[in-house]
């Protein structure tokens, strides 16, 4: 009887893979058989094997030793070229299960090679259950990059036109270019170029999406998740955004706009967003270094009294703006609005005065994208209706838009 039975699944099968790993006499004959199902214990069907063979690798300090074991059998099954000589009763379901085995295990050290040399051969072909097992490679090869080699690669399958033996859509490439290293010596550390041209083409292919904010947002803190801990994001995303000019609904989607990036006795420095730059009073003083991303954001230099404005008005400017559902370009405005009620500023004491009264100029479509946030706002009981209608008539708006917004916001 075997001793394995009566097990928990799980343990099971962490018994039986590391009874597999323990021999040293092995050949990949065992794996072939796993993988196309056979010699598993019957835990049903609705699971491919890969899965059950993951879930055989164990937790805590035996996991890194097993892990890397098992992946070095599986590069050697990989390099026995089973796309080329196919093996096996079930050659498909063998070869899906290999590549997806490849990806959950995540060892570049042991599979990177292996695997880049099936890209290269171009003869894998077929499916199982209604997936191309070019589908389950590509997997496999994002799951294990160890330096940036297959950059041109996932630029070349972005392209449109001619079929290529890899195809990939844009979320694929911000897959890719997050867990790339930017070369071997240095994992562990984002490839920015790569991720600023994967996030570049995501924006192009998400503009005319209504959710495009949201989503946008989403996809930057899985980037910025797949490296915790990285205290540079805000400014590796900001010159990345910057070198690939990004949208600009795309750039208000950076998880900051207000970075400090110096500070001593004489002076203070940032990069801070335009819309904050245009709330600075005109009494206080600062100097424009340079503009980045479209003009959206500026570099500056400024007085402590300057900079202790900016730090007490920038969180709220910039919870508001990170929380901005909306795709239109003019609900910016109606952040900027409600910030600036929250945050008490005289919108005619700064430039921000200028940028306001175009809003005089919108029809009624682009005046109800101003007033969508701020209706939230309102909504949510941050500012009162009266607090809109006192901002509207103290930033000098036309009477008729003046006239709208107090419709709008009737009681």
């Amino acid at each position: 009887m075997d001793e394995n039975t009566g097990m928990e699944p799980s343990a099971r099968m962490q018994a039986i893979v590391m009874d597999w790993l323990a021999k040293k006499d092995w050949d990949t004959s065992q794996l072939i058989d796993w993988l196309q199902g056979y010699d598993l214990p019957l835990f049903g069907d609705s699971d491919e094997p890969y899965l059950w063979l993951l879930r055989g690798v164990p937790e805590a300090d035996e996991r890194y030793p097993a892990e890397t074991e098992f992946a070095s059998r599986v590069a050697a099954l990989i390099d026995e070229r089973p796309d080329v000589e196919r093996r096996g009763k079930r050659p498909d379901q063998l070869l899906f299960n290999l590549f997806m085995l490849s990806a959950g295990l995540n060892c570049a050290d042991q599979l990177a090679d292996p695997l880049v040399s099936v890209f290269e051969r171009a003869q894998l072909k077929g499916k199982w259950r209604g997936i191309d097992l070019r589908t389950a490679l590509k997997t496999a090869l994002i799951a294990n990059q160890k330096d940036s080699r297959l950059l041109p690669v996932w630029e070349d399958a972005l392209c449109d036109g001619d079929e290529r033996f890899l195809t990939i859509d844009e979320y694929d490439f911000v897959d890719a270019a997050r867990l790339m290293p930017p070369a071997e010596d240095r994992r562990g550390t984002p490839a920015m170029e790569a991720i600023g041209k994967a996030l570049m083409r995501i924006a192009i292919r998400l503009e005319n999406d209504s959710e495009r904010r949201v989503k946008y947002r989403s996809l930057i803190q899985k980037v910025e998740y797949t490296y915790p801990g990285r205290r540079s994001w805000p400014k590796d995303l900001l010159s990345v955004a910057n070198v690939n000019q990004w949208r600009n609904w795309a750039i208000e989607c950076l998880p900051s706009l207000h970075i400090k990036v110096f500070s001593n006795d004489q002076d203070y420095g940032s990069f801070t967003w335009r819309y904050l730059v245009s709330c600075i009073p005109s009494s206080l003083d600062y100097e424009v270094v340079r503009k980045l991303c479209r003009d959206q954001v500026f570099e500056l230099r400024m007085s402590d009294k300057t900079a202790e404005f900016l730090e007490n008005i920038a969180p709220t400017f910039e919870r508001n703006r990170l929380g901005n559902p909306y795709p239109s370009d003019s609900s910016v405005l109606g952040v900027v609005i409600t910030s600036i009620i929250e945050t008490g500023i005289d919108p005619k004491s700064a430039s921000i005065a200028k940028v306001l009264r175009r809003i005089g100029g919108y029809d009624k479509t682009e005046l109800d994208n101003v007033i969508e946030p701020i209706a939230d706002r309102v909504s949510e009981g941050e500012i009162s209706k009266d607090n809109v209608l006192h901002f509207a008539r103290a930033s000098d708006l036309p009477a008729q838009t003046v006239s709208y917004i107090k419709k709008r916001f009737a009681a």
